[in-house]
């Protein structure tokens, strides 16, 4: 047992996100990277453990409309092309009603082959949503891991463990003339305990096979005694072959995986078994690549779910390489955990478990590329088809209309994405993503809290060595939820501004502020939970 606690997963620090999360206290939504995972994939159990895949609820709830600065290292800090290595990584900060922030990261060299690090993050609010009832969230979060590097083997491995608390607010206590006012009978808590481990090689000789393992453990509990306990183990390989007689590089490759998940409360337990494979060869050549597979996957819950699908993906380089059109095919199993819905919404009532969506098929093309030096471009569209998808409304059984639960529906969406990011040097950046969805419903009347158009735009410029001014702005718009008498209300269009600044004292030392929600609204992203007005945080960050 102690073997398997030691070769738990490990996020390096080199990869810790140590880019500072001051957010708007109200709402959840994912980072840029993570956006396109929002709407239809909130967890995937094709991959489900990625590194560092302790993921705490986002008890903040909060709409990220977040600066992203470049990351500054817990280890490495680079500036006016020096480098000096720092051990340790600390940020403070404190806001109108984000109090305290604490983040600190911690790198040392055991040995040449073994580093070992430590994590802990805490969060909490310290003001309340006016009209509603007093609302306030607590964030916690501890985490040890350590990497073995043998060769071109590489052993990463992790314990963290989470504690998440926070009081429901959404409703008016003068609509409840019973309510007591001090929010226990609202209150909600998580705590999470991960272990996972991962054994990966990286050749550099074409002809090995590269190969990779992992598992993961998770022990996650809400206050209601809800529970949800997963194990998962991950493989796959991947080598250079000569498959065909024709120029290019060839391989084959093959990844799988085998989840269990066991999920309950005091009258109610089921479990979840999750298979996927996925065999496939591709050709990559001077102009083109071919990849061609096939995924297999099974679930048996409830009822026993079979997929199996030819996956097909293709690029054809055009301007000289410097653009490509690219086209793919495949479909999928999707497991959505209790822990992965809470994520998104951790307004959703306890006993409301997880559930799976098969999706039949999904077909991407667009263009890509970089066309100039310095910007890179993503234009794509996809049709996407999807049986029993989860969306969220309110739980009219709950005894203040606070709380929300999934209904169902089968749905087919179309999507039209641009991505666009602008990086000229050292100087500045900019990241814009724009989504455009149409949603075709079978039986529910909209796709409830979904936007029909998301935009998020984050840059930032450098002034001179020392100042640094950055931007976040955040639009969601087009979303509807089911009024009292059962029709569809229109919830208010979503539009966030977010300006910042960054005093470099020196290559350690740096200040910063951010001024959140500049035009002061009090939007919705799930009906009843309205966000603060505009804040302001600052604070410092350390690296020694």
């Amino acid at each position: 047992m102690l073997l398997g606690l030691l070769l738990m997963h490990y996020r390096p620090a080199q990869a810790q996100n140590t880019r500072e999360q001051v957010t708007i206290i109200g709402t959840f939504q994912p980072s840029l990277k993570e956006s396109t995972k929002m709407i239809l994939l909130p967890e995937t159990t094709g991959n489900p453990m990625p590194a560092g895949s302790q993921q705490l609820s986002k008890v903040e709830t909060s709409v990220e409309v977040k600066i992203d600065p470049e990351p500054i290292s817990p280890v490495q800090t680079e500036l006016n092309e020096s480098k000096n290595l720092y051990r340790n990584h600390l940020n403070l900060g404190v806001g109108t009603n984000l109090s305290p922030v604490f983040d600190f990261l911690h790198h040392s060299e055991l040995s040449k082959t073994v580093g070992l690090n430590l994590q802990a993050l805490h969060r909490s609010s310290w003001t309340n949503v006016r009209d509603y009832a007093p609302s306030d969230w607590m964030n916690n979060k501890a985490r040890i891991s350590t990497d073995i590097n043998i060769g071109e083997q590489t052993i990463q491995a992790g314990l963290g463990y989470g504690f998440d608390r926070f009081h429901w607010y959404g409703f008016k206590p003068s609509d409840y003339p019973a309510f007591d006012g001090n929010g226990k009978s609202i209150l909600q808590q998580f705590s999470i305990f991960s272990a996972d481990a991962l054994w990966k090689t990286k050749f550099r000789d074409p002809e090995s096979v590269n190969h990779y393992l992992g598992l993961n453990l998770d022990f996650f509990n809400d206050r209601y005694r809800t529970f949800e306990h997963s194990f998962a183990v991950k493989g796959g390989a991947k080598k250079n072959m000569e498959l065909f007689s024709i120029d290019g590089t060839q391989y084959a490759m093959i990844d799988a995986q085998l989840a269990y998940n066991a999920e309950g409360d005091s009258t109610m337990e089921k479990s979840t078994l999750f298979i996927y494979a996925r065999p496939a060869a591709g050709l990559k050549g001077s102009f083109y690549s071919l990849e061609a597979g096939v995924g297999l996957s099974s679930a048996q819950a409830e009822k026993t779910y079979f997929h199996l699908l030819p996956e097909l993906s293709g690029n054809l380089f055009i301007f000289q390489d410097r653009m490509s059109i690219f086209a793919s095919f495949g479909g999928r199993l999707e497991h959505h955990t209790r822990r992965s819905l809470l994520a998104e919404n951790p307004y959703l009532r306890s006993n409301d478990s997880s559930y799976i969506t098969v999706v039949p098929g999904v077909f991407q093309t667009g263009i890509k590329g970089n066309p100039m030096k310095g910007l890179e471009l993503r234009f794509a569209y996809e049709h996407m088809t999807a049986e029993q998808l989860g969306f969220f409304v309110k739980d009219s059984t709950s005894v203040y209309n606070h709380m929300y639960k999934t209904v169902f529906d089968d749905i087919s969406r179309n999507r039209f994405t641009a991505e666009i990011r602008f990086d000229p040097g050292n100087k500045a950046r900019a990241e814009l993503l724009v989504h455009i969805d149409n949603y075709e419903m079978t039986g529910l009347a909209q796709p409830w809290h979904m936007p029909k158009l998301e935009a998020r735009l984050n840059g930032w410029y450098d002034l001179n060595d020392k100042l640094r001014l950055n931007t976040g702005f955040l639009m969601l718009s087009g979303r509807n939820a089911p009024a009292a008498d059962g029709k569809a209300q229109k919830l208010k269009d979503i539009t966030d501004i977010q300006l910042g600044a960054e005093y470099r004292h020196n290559q350690q030392l740096w200040f910063y502020a951010t001024a959140s929600n500049l035009l002061n609204q009090r939007y919705f992203r799930f009906d009843g939970y309205p966000v603060q007005g505009a804040q302001l945080t600052a604070g410092m960050k350390l690296n020694f």
